[in-house]
């Protein structure tokens, strides 16, 4: 991931820039026309000075601000109704209808083959709706049906807070989002992370791209198109990697890995570039080599002052162990 794969050196971008050319300006000069080969490629020598000094400081695929991953293996599931809707309850409050059962709706799942619309919850006041019971959006005169058999049990999400990761030399924005690792269990084994999607948008596809300026010749008009990263939480199976290259994924950043429901493995904090290499030498220099596991003690027979061959004192060797772990910490 360490580049985008988008060619914007085609029709009608003609983004031909070359980083050995050296060129670090544009100069525009009266009297002849502006190219949009030029106004694209003053974009892409920006983007490169950005990306040279986030290349310094991060790691691609590194967190820069937020962003950080949650695992939830303790939120609850509640099956409904073939007939009613999931998303008409996302992000609301749902009561039961005497109001002692509460719940905060954290996401759901539509209708999928033979699993019905499904909630994903947490309690609010009481433990668990009655199957075959009603539902009540609070605040509000929507409802639901809860299943009849098989509605409760538990879940296990995921879900990521906005942030910025260092993507492709891109500081790309990362939206809030939850994702269901599995829907019925909470002991997932996954590999949890962000896949990276390019795409070019125009107005046929966001129709704010069209020109504002009402009361005039242009307003409503087609004109420049958007080049975007869209970061997605997604989940892998912990032995899937993507053909492009051998042991790497060229276009996921995984964050977390779970085994049966136990996260094993997290990245938690940015992951710095040539900047850590410069902090790890300063730290050598200060600190220099040691250890952090114990080190091995081997009792063999020794010669005394008298020539004499003398057993080993395991006495001894245990007391001295004893006096080196007292004066240093030794851990794994």
């Amino acid at each position: 991931m360490a580049n985008v794969t988008t060619n914007f050196n085609v029709d009608p971008y003609y983004d031909d820039y070359n980083e050995d050319n050296a060129y670090l300006r544009i100069l525009f000069r009266p009297g002849y026309a502006v190219q949009g080969r030029e106004l694209t490629q003053l974009q892409t020598i920006l983007q490169k000075q950005s990306s040279r000094l986030g290349d310094h400081i991060f790691k691609d695929g590194s967190a820069v601000l937020g962003g950080e991953l949650t695992l939830d293996t303790q939120v609850a599931y509640l099956k409904l109704s073939s007939d009613d809707t999931a998303s008409t309850f996302a992000g609301a409050v749902i009561r039961d209808s005497t109001s002692t059962v509460r719940a905060q709706v954290i996401t759901t799942a539509a209708a999928v083959g033979t699993d019905p619309p499904t909630l994903y919850i947490k309690f609010i006041s009481g433990t668990t709706f009655a199957a075959g019971s009603t539902i009540t959006l609070d605040g509000s005169s929507t409802t639901g049906t809860v299943a009849s058999t098989n509605h409760t049990g538990s879940a296990a999400i995921a879900s990521i807070n906005r942030g910025v990761y260092f993507v492709s030399g891109f500081f790309a924005l990362c939206l809030p989002q939850t994702l269901i690792l599995d829907k019925y269990t909470n002991t997932p084994t996954y590999r949890i992370g962000l896949t990276t999607t390019e795409s070019i948008v125009d107005s046929t596809t966001d129709s704010n791209l069209l020109d504002p300026s009402t009361g005039t010749t242009n307003a409503n008009a087609p004109g420049a198109t958007r080049f975007k990263i869209a970061l997605t939480l997604a989940k892998k199976t912990t032995s899937s990697t993507d053909p492009v290259a051998a042991n790497a994924d060229s276009n996921f950043i995984e964050l977390m890995r779970v085994v049966a429901g136990s996260p094993t493995k997290q990245t938690k904090y940015p992951v710095y570039g040539e900047i850590e290499r410069t902090l790890a030498r300063r730290t050598y220099d200060e600190s220099g080599d040691y250890t952090v596991r114990p080190f091995p003690i081997r009792m063999v027979d020794h010669q005394g002052a008298s020539g004499t061959t003398t057993a080993s004192s395991t006495t001894t060797i245990t007391g001295l162990l004893s006096d080196f772990e007292n004066d240093f910490e030794v851990g794994d």
